[in-house]
């Protein structure tokens, strides 16, 4: 009874979601892949604008980092460009952990990922929608924690416009490690801790360039590289994605 009951979920869930995407001939997964993605991540927002419960903590945690190096290093002599880049940087990494965690605890809690796993769309769909979700809280956060840096610190206007993009351009890859960690944290117990460790040392590439590119933008050492810097960061954003599309379907369907 309980198999059949299964199935006919299943086969429920099936039947909608093709209807969602215009079609249910056998072709659907693989030729309505960006809809299964659409649809997932709409699921995602929707969620996430009930109650904040990601952004939340991570944009809270984020300007507590800000203010707290901020203030810190106003002694230390460090130059303005080189302490918003810190700051900034130690900030977002600091704000993954309660994103993803957050993220990913509300799936286990309510055991909406195993419905998840009934439709059509794999753990590659999942993994996207998750990771452009995230994406997007993300720039939020960043967005936030970069102006108040610049209020705090005065740095330099001049490469301020630049010093933001390539942060922009970081986001997916910030992301898409998250998500691998966080869909690994379906299995543990200390989610966020898990996830913010796991976060800052996969990341840490990224994280770096990152940081030293926003540095040289505002002190003026990066105006001719822009594009190198940029090309960079996209380089290691579709290394992390292809990463987690290969484990997708590991780290989803065993969850």
């Amino acid at each position: 009874m309980g198999e059949s009951g299964g199935i006919g979920r299943r086969a429920g869930f099936r039947f909608l979601w093709a209807n969602a995407c215009g079609g249910s001939t056998p072709p659907f997964r693989t030729n309505h892949f960006l809809c299964d993605v659409g649809i997932l991540f709409g699921r995602e927002m929707r969620l996430e604008a009930r109650g904040l419960e990601a952004l939340s903590p991570s944009l809270l945690l984020g300007v507590l980092v800000v203010l707290l190096i901020s203030f810190g290093l106003e002694g230390v002599g460090a130059g303005p460009g080189l302490a918003l880049a810190v700051a900034v940087w130690i900030a977002v990494a600091a704000a993954g952990g309660p994103l993803f965690g957050r993220m990913f605890l509300r799936e286990r809690a309510s055991g909406a990922i195993r419905g998840l796993l009934m439709t059509p769309a794999g753990g590659g769909a999942i993994y996207l929608a998750k990771t452009a979700a995230a994406a997007l809280t993300l720039t939020f956060v960043y967005s936030v924690v970069f102006l108040l840096s610049f209020f705090l610190l005065s740095p330099p206007l001049d490469g301020m416009a630049a010093a933001y993009g390539v942060g922009l351009a970081a986001m997916p890859g910030i992301a898409a490690a998250g998500a691998i960690f966080g869909s690994l944290s379906l299995r543990t117990r200390t989610r966020d801790l898990f996830i913010g460790a796991s976060l800052l040392a996969v990341a840490l590439p990224l994280l770096l360039v990152s940081l030293q590119a926003t540095a040289a933008h505002l002190e003026g050492r990066g105006a001719a590289s822009f594009g190198a810097w940029v090309g960079v960061v996209l380089l290691i954003d579709a290394l992390y994605l292809i990463l987690g599309l290969l484990l997708s379907r590991t780290l989803f369907e065993e969850a």
